[in-house]
């Protein structure tokens, strides 16, 4: 047992470790030179489209009421403490702007029509995990691309109670899961993992990456966490999806907006 956990480690620490070293910056060479081709501005610690952007037409937005208004504008840095740092000594700030800027960048390569990796949002509760993946899931379905977002502890209690109605609808939400261009696991850890929730998801996980289809994933889980949770071989898969992505912030964010009257998160 203590030769497994030590093994555990080991990888756990390795995958760290690629993580932190995994640059967000994936071109030398940009159509735009002003947005970088994320088709973004961050101005004033938020985000504005680029005058490289064609006008928005309008389009479908998230069936989850609260999840509509999370969008790129509304993402605000200056929530993010600028005087705490890591131990890599960035600041949370930093941080928050460099995974605003991989998130617009990941919505504008898929809407151009090409393919990449997804990215993994690891933090607290509060932190702008999901608003960030809403965001992601928002701009995408005003182009008119198909994307499933899964809160997946829904997900699966509804999933569990479809097999066990013996309905077909079980089938049809995995087969959506698996094909959809873009799949956003959100809140990845808020449950148990059985062995039955094991297999679901590294069946999903598994066969988007055989086929090249993107997955957005957040979670409350450190990769070693992670580990402990679902195992060896959906982790391993996991950090196969894209860039993970790590946000800090000194206190829940949705709190403290509550607090100060304000309720845009």
């Amino acid at each position: 047992m203590e030769k497994i956990n030590s093994q555990l480690n080991g990888l756990a620490e390795y995958f760290e470790k690629l993580a932190e070293n995994t640059t967000l910056d994936d071109a030398e060479t940009y159509n735009c030179p002003i947005c970088r081709d994320c088709g973004y501005i961050i101005e004033n610690g938020c985000a504005r489209p680029c005058i490289c952007q064609p006008a928005n037409t309008g389009g479908k937005s998230l069936d989850i009421p609260h999840l509509q208004k999370m969008r790129f504008a509304n993402f605000d840095v200056r929530l993010y403490p600028d005087h705490i740092r890591t131990e890599r000594g960035k600041s949370y700030r930093q941080l928050a702007k460099e995974a605003l800027v991989a998130a617009m960048a990941f919505t504008q390569s898929i809407i151009k029509g090409q393919n990449r990796p997804g990215l993994i949002f690891e933090g607290d509760v509060g932190s702008g995990k999901t608003f960030l993946a809403a965001a992601i899931a928002n701009e995408l379905l005003d182009n008119g691309i198909d994307i499933d977002f899964v809160v997946v502890p829904e997900f699966l209690d509804e999933l569990r109670h479809n097999i066990h109605s013996n309905d077909d609808c079980g089938d049809n939400m995995i087969a959506r899961a698996r094909n959809t261009r873009v799949l956003i696991l959100d809140d990845m850890g808020a449950h148990n993992f059985s062995p039955w929730v094991q297999n679901i998801l590294f069946t999903i996980i598994n066969y988007r990456l055989n086929h090249e289809l993107p997955i957005i994933i957040t979670t409350n889980l450190s990769i070693s966490e992670m580990i402990d949770a679902v195992g060896e071989r959906i982790t391993s898969r996991m950090m196969e999806t894209g860039t993970n992505i790590k946000l800090f912030t000194d206190r829940d964010i949705r709190l403290k907006l509550f607090k100060d009257g304000r309720n845009n998160w």
